[in-house]
Formats: C-alpha cells, structure tokens, sequence
C-alpha cells in the first residue's frame, strides 16, 4: 500500500498539544456507480486541485454557502463538498466515494515528509513515522507515538494502511500472551524445537482411503496428521492455489470414515465377542461412538459453500463406494442451497407445526419401527453367531447361510464342490479362513450397522415427538431450547460460523462431545 500510485493524503499542523496533524479530508482518489472517477491534490500555494480521468482540471476555491467549492476550467464546473470523510458530494450527480483505502477512527497511516522523493518518484513515497487517525468533532486527526517530534519537517503527507488496528492489537495480544500459556498447549501451538522441514519425498502411508487419492504428497500429509491424532490440534496452512479447499474437503470425508470405523469395530466386538452377557446395554453404548464432527468457519457463506459441495460429492468409504453422510445440521443463517434442507430453526418450526395427532401417529409409526428393528438386530447377530461358530474353516472354504431354510452351506472351493457337513477345522498351525473373509458374515455385519444407524435416528425422532407432545408443561422458549439440543445430539455432522456455533454451548453437557472439530479460515476467525 505505501509504496502505491494511490495519492497520499496532505497534512497540516493543527493548534493541538499533542503535536497531532489534520488530514485534507479532500485529497484523494473519488470514484462514482456510473464510473466517474477523480483526483483531489494540493497544487501549488497549498490550494486543491481536482482532476479527472480525461486530463480535465482545475483549482478547487475555498468554502461557500452550505459548504459548497467551487471548480471551473474552460466549459465545465463542478460544485463539490465533504459529506463525510469517505463521501464527496457534487452537484448534479451522485455522490463519490473515497475508492483509495477509507479513513477510519482507529485506523493506521504511515507519515513522511511532502518534499521527500522515495522509490516512485512521487511526493511522499519515502515514508517515516507510523501513526493512527483520530477523530476530533468533524476533523481526522493524526497522532504519532508519544515523544516523536517531527514538526521540523514541515509539510506533510500520509498514506492509509489497509489493515484494522483492532485486528492488529488481538494478534499483539496473542503473542505477547504465549509465555502464560499452559505448557502443553505452548508445545502444541510452536511445537517442541525447530519445525521439520516438508519433505516431498518422505514415506506416506501405504493404505491411503480413495477418498484421499488426489491428494498431492503435501496435502497427504496433512490430512493424515490430523486424522492420526485423537487430541491436540493440527494446523493446515498454505498459500492462495496450493488446494487448501480440496485439502478440506478430503479432511472431512478422512474424519468422518475415522470415525464410523470406530463405530464399526464397536458393532464387531459386540457380535463377535464371546460373551452375550449386557448385550443391549453394550449395544446402545456402542451407537453412541457415532460420528460426532463439528465444522466452522467465520462467515456464512464460507459455511454454505463448503455444505454444498459436501452434499453434491458425498463421501468415500474404504472401498471406493460413495455415500452421503446422514444426520447434517446447519446452524444459523442458510442462505441458499442445499443448506436450507438442514437448517436446524426450519426442522424445529416443522416439527412445532405438528398437530397432536399426526404426533401420536408418528409416534406409533417409530415404536412399530423400533420393534421391528430390534427383531432385525436380534436376527442377524444369530446368524452371525452361527457363521463364528464354524470357525476356524480349511483355507479355501467359506461357509454360508441358505436363503430358504437357513441351513449352514459349506464351500470348498479348490475342490469346486459343496456339502451340508462342516469340515475338520484346520491342524494347528496350518492356514485357515477367518470370519471376517466370509461374505455372508461381512454382508451381515454391515447390515448391523445400518441397523445402528437408523436406531440412532428413531431414538432421536422418538425423543423429539415426546418433548412436543407434552408442550403444555413447558414455556414456548424451553421447548425450543430441548429441541434444538435434541437435534444438535442427534447429528453426525454440525456445520455453523463461529458466532452460531455459541448456540450448541446449552445442550452440549446433555449430548455426546464432538470426537473432531474442523474450523476453516481459522486465521480469520475473531471470536474467541
């Protein structure tokens, strides 16, 4: 910015103690919708000047009636005044404003001497003292650091920084805070010692999921360094172009498989476990590891852009299959997009728009469901058992379930034939088949999982019903508070800014903690 064609701002000494200067709130770069643009300078004798993109100029006079100036070169005049320090109006046609950076109270300028030639050649280039506007009644003031003289300079010119001094201070503020950081939190935030240097060719892990295969080496390895730790903080950072919003997207999808494998592994423990003993108890437990992400960023339409493309890609699994995550609530303001079809103040001004009677009908319709997911669940875990019960199998046999009847069949594939009788298990140390490489138990398995799935979505909806079928017993605001909190528990994953994301602190003792949470444009975020 200071070493810009942008016209720096003239100063004058002001009748202030504190040595502060004013700024010619004229001077500048003014710019109109309809594409008038002009230029404001201090000519000669200190009066003002104003120009225009088609070499017209002329010398503006002092102050008149309503403080309108007067300019006139040849057949055109212009009237013209200050409306604000941003805004030029003239007479005739609308209003300019300042299209150079804005004078704000606050804000921050650099200050040197007008006769000074720096690199450009233009007046004002070389630039010294660092100062910040003031506001004194209608005037913009500029003040320098205490005990800085530069009065001998005498006419004097600054250039408007774009950057806010509020931002600047908060980041001040962090680093000099640093020291009284809790150790451990120092250590992750400037690790322990000099950062290794990225390494193109360094091994990466060689099951990397489908859903991370485009990824270059870099933005590999930093998906895997925050998938490959369950606490702490990992920070991705990259210039404009490197992939940063692929890099995320990858990220969430990586996350989210992580944490459904968990869920996954806790399905099999329980099915594959020797013991039935505290089987629905362990079983609702284990719903529980569902995945539980949370993701935000500073703005809305950060939050929206990234909602849409999740839910126009979907998700990759292990495989390569393609899935949509399920159970998704946006929390604020969705403006457009596939975001409104989960926007979580819609879904609750649904559910309150319910009669009393379509919530006793959906409640019957979810306690038959439950009822027959429950039978669902009782039956494959029977299966599954059975197929466990044969194990260990030669290698080369497989064993499976008959669809009519559901008598166990046996496979011996190297042989090409099939019988009813189960085979000698294999001689110790000899090789063998295991559980997990029959298809039958696989396919029944997941189908366990799925089951978990749409229990964790009928328990939710049952809650809800119960909390709007008994709203006579509370306030209009409490039963929107418990819903909210119920939809927010019930969700895999949240997305919402910063600000909105305040809105999950009065459910989140009741739910289950989020395992992850992703926060985009972090360096951005003001909120603490």
């Amino acid at each position: 910015a200071v070493g810009s064609t942008t016209p720096p701002h003239s100063l004058h000494w002001c009748d202030d103690p504190g040595g502060r200067m004013q700024i010619d709130l004229l001077t500048g770069d003014w710019s109109s919708e309809d594409g008038m643009a002009l230029r404001i300078d201090l000519g000669h004798n200190g009066v003002p000047c104003v120009s225009d993109q088609h070499g017209w100029s002329a010398l503006i006079g002092p102050p008149g009636p309503g403080q309108w100036r007067h300019a006139a070169h040849g057949t055109r005049v212009l009237e013209l005044r200050l409306r604000d320090w941003n805004t030029l109006e003239l007479q005739g046609t609308r209003p300019l404003r300042r299209s150079s950076a804005e004078l704000r109270p606050s804000g921050l300028v650099v200050v040197g001497p007008a006769t000074r030639k720096g690199s450009c050649g233009g007046q004002g280039c070389g630039f010294c003292r660092l100062g910040i506007i003031e506001r004194r009644q209608d005037a913009a003031m500029i003040r320098t650091r205490q005990g800085e003289s530069i009065a001998e300079w005498g006419p004097c010119v600054a250039r408007v920084l774009s950057v806010s001094l509020t931002s600047i201070t908060r980041e001040l503020q962090a680093v000099w805070g640093v020291p009284a950081l809790p150790a451990r939190l120092r250590v992750e935030l400037l690790g322990e010692g000099p950062a290794r240097e990225d390494n193109d060719s360094a091994p990466l892990q060689k099951d990397v999921p489908p859903c991370l295969a485009k990824l270059n080496p870099s933005q590999l390895r930093a998906v895997e360094a925050a998938c490959d730790r369950d606490e702490g903080f990992t920070l991705v950072w990259g210039p404009p172009g490197t992939g940063k919003s692929s890099t995320l997207l990858a990220l969430i999808n990586a996350l989210h498989l992580r944490e459904y494998e968990r869920l996954h592994r806790a399905i099999e423990e329980i099915v594959l476990g020797d013991s039935s003993e505290g089987t629905g108890r362990r079983w609702n437990a284990a719903i529980r590891r569902a995945p539980r992400l949370l993701v935000t960023a500073s703005s809305n339409a950060a939050i929206d852009s990234l909602m849409d493309r999740v839910t126009e890609r979907g998700f990759q699994d292990r495989h390569g299959n393609m899935y949509d995550p399920w159970g998704m609530i946006r929390v604020g303001t969705a403006h457009k997009g596939a975001c409104r079809e989960f926007d979580l103040d819609a879904r609750v001004k649904a559910l309150l728009s319910k009669s009393g009677k379509e919530v006793e009908d959906r409640l019957r319709e979810i306690q038959g469901a439950q009822r027959a997911l429950q039978e669902q669940v009782s039956r494959l875990q029977d299966e599954v058992r059975r197929l466990r019960n044969t194990m260990p199998l030669p290698l080369g046999w497989e064993v499976r379930i008959a669809a009519q009847g559901g008598k166990l069949e046996f496979h011996d594939h190297i042989n090409k034939r099939a019988t009813w009788r189960q085979p000698p298990h294999p001689t110790p140390g000899a090789p063998r088949a295991h559980l997990l490489k029959m298809p039958h138990a696989v396919e029944r398995l997941g189908a366990l999982i799925q089951c978990a799935d749409q229990w964790w979505v009928l328990q939710g909806q049952e809650a809800r019903l119960r909390m709007v079928s008994s709203r006579e017993t509370m306030t209009d605001p409490e039963l929107r508070a418990k819903l909210e909190g119920s939809f927010l528990g019930n969700a895999h994953v949240v997305f919402a800014t910063l600000n909105s994301a305040a809105r999950l602190r009065p459910s989140a003792a009741k739910n289950e903690p989020f395992g992850v949470i992703v926060v985009d444009e972090a360096a951005q975020a003001t909120e603490p």
